[in-house]
């Protein structure tokens, strides 16, 4: 089969798929087409765009490979998510340890394992895996119960977005902040839409969503 009508069946695939809310089994299939093709741009575009639409599911992605990574382990202290960000602040490269944005965005993953994963549970551990070369990566992984409402968000985002293009403010007003039912009044999930934002390839999670993974390029 031609790369071409290949390419526009698997586009096809998953914008259906995504249409019935499996955004996350879209995104895999999007991947394993570039695995094959890894040059094909159109392909490569829609699943970035994507990634930057929803969390997502895809434990099999080569990104949460750790091999040959540095390890760091923290207890969860609540109060040492600021000490604990900029150690892994520290070790950028030179020209981002400046960036505070990404700064920011590394102490929120953290902040996410300690507070909503293991429930600020000083006897549990957050691990963390980086490399630091033509791009920053960071896997992230809690001993919580995963996020449970991980679809729930997507849903909730989906609704804003699609408010935000139609230009409803009244509804936009209404889906500023993002509440579940463990949600305290200073949450408001606005941390993930700005990650989502801000990383390369959005948010990634593993099949129990207890361990996260982020990627910038140095060169983007």
């Amino acid at each position: 089969m031609a790369v071409g009508v290949e390419a526009e069946q698997v586009i096809g695939t998953a914008r259906e798929l995504v249409l019935r809310d499996r955004a996350h089994e879209a995104a895999i299939a999007l991947d394993r087409f570039l695995s094959q093709v890894p040059q094909h741009r159109r392909v490569r575009r829609i699943l970035t765009g994507l990634r930057k639409r929803f969390l997502l599911v895809d434990e099999e992605n080569p990104l949460f490979d750790t091999t040959g990574m540095h390890y760091l382990e923290f207890c969860s202290d609540y109060n040492q998510i600021r000490f604990y960000s900029l150690i892994l602040a520290q070790v950028l490269p030179a020209d981002l340890r400046a960036d505070r944005l990404m700064e920011q965005q590394i102490s929120e993953i953290v902040k996410n394992a300690i507070k909503h994963g293991n429930r600020g549970n000083i006897l549990k551990k957050i691990r963390v895996w980086y490399e630091c070369g033509d791009k920053v990566r960071y896997v992230v992984e809690d001993e919580g119960g995963g996020m449970y409402n991980l679809d729930e968000w997507n849903a909730f985002n989906r609704q804003r977005r699609k408010a935000l293009l139609e230009n409803d403010m009244e509804k936009m007003f209404s889906l500023l902040a993002y509440k579940s039912d463990r949600s305290e009044d200073n949450d408001g999930g606005n941390s993930l839409f700005a990650g989502l934002e801000f990383w390369d390839e959005g948010m990634l999670y593993n099949a129990r969503r207890n361990k996260i993974v982020v990627v910038k390029y140095r060169n983007a």
